[in-house]
């Protein structure tokens, strides 16, 4: 018996989310709803007008079946996977998903690929070799650029499209409102879905907390002075799942059992996402009760502002699609949440072989008035750099990679080119010196023989909480000391040799000599890569959410936020 299993993937869904004027939240959070269910839409739709009979079994699926049949094994996120008793139907449903989404989510693109498979056949086998269809299809998919309308009266600054007259459905309607807005279509079925991806988000809340927070609305009320707050753009994206889910799916030899197993292992890991960012949420709620109004404003410049009787909190998640997450929030919190999320996604298990899941995490840190999409596909790229570093780690005879790791980067401002350009440029020194950079840092505990220079618990917050560390309440490495040895850093090894050299002569406070770390922070360097200036650069940007109020290891400096 043949069938046909048909990948739908979408493309260019970061574009499609964050490609709106003058970071309008409101259009990012509708196209994100559009994004994530547009498929799902689209398939609930042709399969209705093209009358498919749907069916959860393969044994259903009959070739010569009078009736058109479609099995769907997963939809969500941006993907689909169907299974077809006729290569027509899939060729039907297929041509018709693309005048759906020129329609409903002009910008998006859909990639598919068609295998034709038996019953008698390993699904993982069938999977991968999907994969590989779907990524050739992807390399040769052509660069469309469609035609735009013609504007009779007005343009769109942004887009150039023409603006047209869209009506407000009635439950959307607000009293004395317009009943129409002048605007181009694509952005109108943003702003419209908008309602539902607010909906969904809101979801995320603890229950318990559902009456009394909610997500801020726009980047302008993430608190802090307006033009000297610091956004945190944090994209996280899950370790090599495709893989992953392929190879556990290949222990279930039957193909019914291995679509079962498909569905449910892909639905369980899209919960424990959702789960973890909940907890996550409950976790930075906490952490602002333990704290007033005063501490949160002076101490880490963070504003609770209030709307509808409710309290925003200062994050907005944009993305949670699978193993795939955005939200932005207070720059201060962001490596703090960011390490909360992948150290609990770490300790979770799934499937019968408790294989752990684990992440790759970007986390970049821009002025609130910078484009946001540029800061995000930033984040994409330092998310990459991270899973590069997890790769490489990869054990052989593993299922999952080395652990969740994490990178980030400070944005100054100005023009912006790759992240590896930015880095060379902002970060270069002589050619002989020693790399500045020792990010990404592995989140994931591993025990001591394994443990690197690259561990965020040993090293990044080891040196983090040296700098912490204060003598009858004042600091042992004041704050011009901190900045001077920062600078050092940016002078290459000599600077900080005499630098450390001078430190610990003149290193006196009340009286009491502290001797600087000798295995942490002395020489400055080991293995030929600075030791201590990634701390150095974000000290004003971190704070470990385990810490009570009023500890010591909080209490941020700032060296480099000017």
């Amino acid at each position: 018996m043949k069938l046909y299993l048909t990948q739908y993937d979408l493309s260019g869904i970061q574009n499609f989310i964050f490609n709106s004027p003058n970071n309008k939240v409101k259009e990012n959070i509708g196209a994100s709803e559009l994004a994530d269910n547009i498929l799902a839409e689209g398939i609930d739709k042709l399969s209705e007008e093209l009358s498919l009979q749907k069916t959860t079994q393969i044994a259903d699926l009959n070739p010569l079946a009078a009736q058109n049949q479609i099995l769907e094994i997963y939809c969500g996120g941006g993907n689909a996977l169907l299974l077809f008793n006729q290569k027509s139907v899939a060729h039907q449903l297929t041509k018709g998903l693309y005048q759906y989404m020129l329609v409903q989510a002009k910008g998006l693109k859909l990639v598919t690929a068609t295998l034709e498979v038996a019953p008698s056949n390993s699904l993982a086998e069938d999977m991968k070799k999907l994969r590989v269809y779907l990524t050739k299809a992807k390399n040769e998919y052509p660069g469309v650029q469609l035609l735009q309308g013609f504007s009779l009266n007005r343009q769109d600054d942004f887009s150039g499209e023409p603006c047209v007259l869209n009506f407000l459905p009635d439950e959307i309607k607000t009293s004395g409102a317009s009943k129409a807005l002048i605007m181009p279509r694509a952005n109108f079925l943003k702003r419209e879905a908008e309602r539902l991806g607010k909906q969904r988000f809101d979801k995320l809340l603890p229950r318990e907390a559902q009456r009394e927070y909610t997500f801020l609305r726009g980047f302008d009320e993430i608190g802090g002075a307006i033009g000297e707050s610091y956004l945190g753009v944090v994209h996280i994206d899950g370790n090599n799942l495709g893989s992953l889910i392929d190879k556990l799916c290949n222990q279930e030899p039957d193909y019914q059992k291995g679509i079962n197993y498909y569905r449910e292992i892909s639905k369980k890991i899209a919960a424990k996402y959702q789960r973890v960012f909940t907890e996550m949420i409950e976790k930075l709620i906490v952490w602002l009760n333990a704290r007033g109004a005063t501490e949160l404003e002076k101490k880490y410049g963070i504003i609770l502002k209030q709307s509808g009787g409710k309290t925003l909190l200062p994050l907005r998640p944009l993305i949670c699609a699978g193993d795939d997450l955005t939200f932005v929030c207070h720059g201060k919190l962001a490596l703090g949440l960011t390490e909360f999320f992948l150290k609990k996604l770490d300790s979770i298990t799934f499937a019968k072989q408790e294989v752990p899941l684990s992440a790759c995490a970007g986390v970049v840190l821009a002025k609130s008035n910078f484009p946001f999409s540029k800061a995000y596909r930033l984040s994409e790229e330092v998310c990459q750099n991270a899973k590069y570093q997890a790769r490489t780690k990869k054990r052989e005879d593993s299922l999952e990679l080395a652990g969740s790791w994490l990178d980030f980067h400070l944005h100054f401002g100005g023009v912006t080119t790759s992240l590896q350009k930015l880095r060379k440029e902002w970060y270069s020194q002589m050619a002989s010196s020693p790399p500045l950079l020792r990010r990404p840092w592995l989140v994931k505990e591993v025990p001591i023989s394994e443990r690197e220079s690259y561990s965020w618990k040993e090293h990044f917050k080891g040196i983090y909480a040296e700098f912490q560390k204060e003598i009858n309440g004042q600091p042992v490495w004041p704050r011009s000391k901190l900045k001077a040895f920062r600078e050092a850093y940016l002078k290459g090894p000599t600077a900080v040799a005499e630098f450390l050299a001078f430190a610990e002569s003149r290193y006196v406070v009340y009286e009491q000599k502290e001797k600087i770390n000798d295995t942490v922070i002395s020489k400055g360097y080991k293995k030929d890569i600075a030791t201590a200036f990634d701390v150095l650069e974000v000290l004003d940007f971190y704070v470990d959410l385990d810490k009570k109020s009023g500890s010591p290891q909080e209490k941020g400096v700032n060296t480099c936020a000017n």
